[in-house]
């Protein structure tokens, strides 16, 4: 789920559990006091009503041949008056009646006098009232039923008041009925009002929290195109997030970052320019870089330029610097092409090492053919250099490599302000002696020892040219010339 729909739904869901928790609260508060102002209504009529009936009058009515008599006509119009008059909108009387106990059974109540007209509804006089479900025969006060009392005419709020006569004796009750129905629609009337209104307030809550969606996601979303544009390798990018909150802080820390990245990645050009990738990578993930090193085979490549010196007497400096430039690229290329690390740069010469910092277990055949692409380049060079100005010195111009492999110690060394990797041992001295011996070997530009031919097995042909006595080294060193029209395998 998409932060913005997150954040929507969040102040959605706020928006409707608040509501819902206020309306319930409101409508519990506004229903009891809707059935509280009812029942007062009810109780007030039916004590106002009970003063008003002739209780004197009302003592005379013994039987059932009673209601037929003048004095139950009057009583009857009586209630009939207070019925009437209490039919308003805010309270609905529907029926106004008297009860009295049976002169026989106490236990038992019969009605009195009956407001309605003649029909179902019209109860007699005489008639058992059939009492509903928590019904109090209160000779002493008025009072309300709590709760709604239902008979088979329905469901009501009831309310009696004592009828007395003019010696303040008890005579009977005065009984009000408002239909519950009337109560339970105002309720209704309060519910769909306070859900319309919840509603309402539920389609602002969506338009302000949609607006607020989209201001708070705005700077994130900014964020997240920055975030993947870094991590795609564009370190120049900046955040443009105004503000002192914190998405603009964060925006403030990813370009403080793009900076640091931007930096690193020169620095790791840079360093890639005078040390090998590896090398590079060990130095900018933070670890320690230790004076120290290891005991590892290794191929070393020796090459030097034949004649570059003559010419560089004879050439502006200029021009100078820009051949070996040009050499020196192309023999970078050859060698980084075949896993292999240019170990330090020699004037007109280089040094190359195979199998370190890297283990590679074909680092014999991959010197090899770095070697017979450096010629090929260095041919390129010599015609390029020829036609440019460089005439018959630079046509002349030829390049000697020398390959050894065997055990050398590799790792860093030099002092704490600064380190150098590179491989020292005998394999070193020897193949600088290989690459120098192909000075006075006609027509032989590189030269292997048998080291380096076993370890190559017959992924080329190689030429023996004997033994060469090595300076600084007791036995002589069988040499080799391999040749680049084998099958590369």
């Amino acid at each position: 789920m998409r932060y913005r729909t997150k954040v929507l739904a969040s102040f959605v869901g706020l928006a409707l559990l608040t509501n819902a928790v206020l309306l319930a609260v409101d409508y519990a508060l506004s229903s009891r006091q809707l059935r509280h102002r009812i029942e007062s209504q009810v109780l007030s009529i039916a004590a106002a009503g009970a003063v008003a009936v002739d209780g004197d009058l009302l003592a005379t009515l013994g039987s059932a041949t009673d209601q037929g008599s003048e004095a139950y006509r009057d009583l009857e119009r009586h209630l009939r008056s207070v019925r009437d008059a209490n039919r308003r909108p805010d309270v609905h009387v529907k029926y106004v009646y008297t009860l009295h106990r049976d002169a026989a059974d106490p236990t038992v109540v019969r009605f009195g006098v009956d407001a309605e007209e003649p029909g179902p509804d019209k109860s007699n006089l005489g008639d058992v009232y059939e009492t509903p479900e928590g019904f109090v025969f209160n000779e002493d006060a008025p009072l309300v039923f709590p709760e709604f009392s239902t008979d088979k005419w329905g469901t009501w709020v009831t309310a009696q008041a004592p009828i007395r006569d003019r010696d303040g004796r008890f005579v009977g009750l005065l009984g009000v009925d408002v239909a519950a129905t009337d109560v339970l629609d105002a309720e209704r009337r309060l519910l769909i009002s306070g859900l319309l209104a919840v509603l309402a307030a539920l389609g602002l809550a969506c338009l302000v929290a949609s607006l607020l969606a989209r201001r708070v996601s705005r700077p994130l979303a900014v964020l997240r195109d920055a975030v993947h544009a870094i991590g795609e390798g564009k370190f120049d990018t900046t955040v443009e997030i105004r503000g002192t909150d914190e998405f603009a802080e964060v925006g403030r820390a990813v370009n403080r970052m793009t900076v640091g990245l931007l930096q690193r990645e020169n620095l790791k050009g840079a360093l890639a320019r005078y040390v090998s990738k590896d090398v590079t990578r060990d130095v900018l993930s933070g670890h320690e870089v230790r004076l120290e090193g290891e005991r590892r085979r290794v191929t070393i490549l020796f090459a030097d330029l034949r004649g570059f010196t003559s010419l560089a007497e004879k050439a502006p400096p200029e021009e100078v610097v820009t051949m070996l430039n040009d050499f020196y690229a192309r023999m970078i290329e050859a060698v980084m092409a075949q896993q292999g690390l240019i170990n330090k740069f020699l004037g007109d010469g280089l040094m190359a090492m195979f199998g370190a910092p890297r283990r590679d277990v074909r680092q014999e055949t991959h010197a090899i053919r770095a070697a017979f692409a450096m010629q090929r380049a260095m041919a390129d060079l010599r015609a390029r250099w020829s036609e440019s100005g460089g005439g018959p010195r630079a046509a002349s111009m030829h390049m000697g490599i020398g390959i050894d492999a065997g055990e050398a110690v590799v790792g860093n060394v030099g002092s704490d302000e600064r380190i150098e990797y590179t491989a020292i041992g005998d394999t070193v001295n020897t193949a600088s002696r290989l690459e120098q011996e192909t000075k006075r070997l006609d027509g032989v530009e590189v030269v292997v020892s048998r080291t380096v031919r076993d370890a190559a097995g017959d992924r080329f042909r190689f030429r023996g040219i004997g033994s060469l006595a090595i300076r600084g080294k007791e036995e002589p060193v069988e040499a080799f010339v391999p040749e680049e029209d084998a099958a590369p395998r």
